[in-house]
């Protein structure tokens, strides 16, 4: 039986696709607790676009997929204008599929 599965996204700048795409996983540096996912392709579209603001660079849309049974309730959250988030700690990381690049995000100018 295949569990069932929710798709995650999240909007990163080049170091972290760079890693992303070399190590092959999520991960998080010595002293970070969590990682941030939208739970939408749109969430991260709009994150990265209003984070463009204020740091340049491109920003990647990657995408992940997680057991849905792992995600609890409070692990939800709303950021940055509403956008449906998940909160994942470093230990459920290894959790996620391969992360997947889909491309760069436009700053929507």
């Amino acid at each position: 039986m295949i569990a069932d599965r929710t798709r995650l996204y999240r909007a990163v700048r080049a170091a972290e696709a760079i890693s992303l795409l070399d190590i092959g996983a999520f991960w998080n540096p010595p002293g970070s607790e969590v990682k941030y996912f939208a739970r939408y392709r749109r969430g991260a579209v709009a994150y990265a676009r209003l984070a463009a603001k204020y740091a340049e660079g491109t920003y990647y849309l990657f995408a992940t997929w997680i057991e849905t049974d792992r995600l609890l309730p409070e692990f939800e959250l709303s950021l940055d204008n509403g956008i449906a988030s998940v909160v994942l700690t470093t230990d459920l990381l290894a959790s996620l599929s391969p992360p997947e690049c889909l491309g760069d995000i436009d700053d929507g100018t």
